[in-house]
């Protein structure tokens, strides 16, 4: 930013959404959500979602994203961003529009504004060695911190055996252990259920005309 001008000028400045925009040709290309991370909070909006309400945040933003199956686009402001929006174009496409903070400039002063721009796969050890945050992107939604633990666990596993394959079958097992309380008590209520049935079955013979009385008898 320049003010080749004699008297200082307050600058502010969007960035362009073209260079955000979806490809939407092809499904697996296609940004399915956007992300706002600011300093204690983020927020996700599916593209379901922008399309029928868009979405307008004027909160102090550290990055912005859009994701698609297994990569995203993240976006880092130098200075915090003070607006984004998002919204679905006609031609179906989700994009975004970042507002830069306003700038005072002096009289001949030229000001550059840095961004952090990262497009590729969501793997956490690439996430974190920015060092900005940008792997919360994978502990997202209500089963967010579910499904962080279950991939740390994934690798901890592969790890250990040099073998996704062996991983996966131990990290099943170790769930299927975890889980054996809870089938167990499933189990025994079905059980319990069938071998009631048959009295069941004998009842509505029974009374069949008068559900009252069916009523009285289960109690």
């Amino acid at each position: 930013l320049a003010n080749p001008g004699t008297a200082s000028r307050t600058v502010t400045y969007e960035l362009a959404t073209q260079l955000f925009t979806a490809n939407e040709e092809r499904n697996d290309q296609r940004f399915v959500e956007a992300c706002f991370a600011g300093p204690e909070k983020l927020e996700t909006r599916s593209e379901h979602k922008i399309a029928r309400e868009g979405f307008l945040t004027e909160t102090s933003l550290e990055w912005t994203a859009l994701l698609r199956k297994y990569s995203t686009l993240i976006v880092q402001s130098e200075a915090p961003l003070v607006q984004a929006r998002a919204a679905k174009t006609s031609a179906g496409n989700l994009q975004l529009t970042l507002k830069a903070p306003a700038v005072v400039l002096a009289p001949e002063q030229t000001v550059t504004h840095r961004y952090l721009v990262y497009a590729g796969p969501k793997h956490r050890e690439e996430l974190r060695a920015f060092n900005a945050g940008f792997e919360r992107l994978l502990a997202r939604g209500i089963f967010g911190w579910l499904k962080l633990s279950m991939l740390l666990a994934l690798k901890f596993f592969y790890k250990l055996s040099g073998n996704y394959g062996l991983a996966i079958v131990i990290l099943t097992a170790l769930i299927k252990m975890l889980f054996a309380p809870l089938t167990h008590v499933s189990f025994e209520s079905m059980r319990k259920m069938q071998a009631l049935q048959p009295k069941i079955k004998a009842m509505q013979a029974q009374h069949k005309k008068t559900g009252a009385a069916m009523t009285l008898a289960v109690r």
